[in-house]
C-alpha cells in the first residue's frame, strides 16, 4: 500500500509546479505586451514618415523624438518586469 503522506506531498509538489508554470506564462504574456506596444508605435511612426517624406530636417525632429520616447518605454518595460510581477 502506498504511503498517503507521500502521495499528498507529491500532489502538493505538482500543484506548486503548476502554479509556477502559470506564473511564467503570465509573465511572458505581460512582457510580450509591454514590448509590443512601443514597437508598434515606432513602426507606425516610421511608416507614416516614409509615406510622406519630410522636406526638411526640422520636420523629422518630432518623429525622432517620438521614436526615442517609444524606445524609452520599451527599455523601461524590460527593466520593470520580473517573473513575479512588476518591481
Amino acid at each position: 500500500m502506498a504511503d498517503p503522506g507521500a502521495a499528498r506531498a507529491f500532489d502538493a509538489m505538482l500543484a506548486r509546479l503548476e502554479a509556477a508554470f502559470a506564473s511564467q506564462r503570465r509573465f511572458i504574456a505581460n512582457a510580450s505586451h509591454e514590448l509590443r506596444t512601443p514597437l508598434t508605435e515606432m513602426r507606425t511612426l516610421i511608416d507614416v514618415t516614409l509615406a510622406r517624406p519630410p522636406t526638411s530636417a526640422a520636420q523629422l525632429e518630432p518623429v525622432m523624438a517620438a521614436i526615442g520616447t517609444a524606445v524609452d518605454k520599451s527599455w523601461q518595460a524590460t527593466l520593470s518586469t520580473t517573473p513575479y510581477g512588476t518591481t
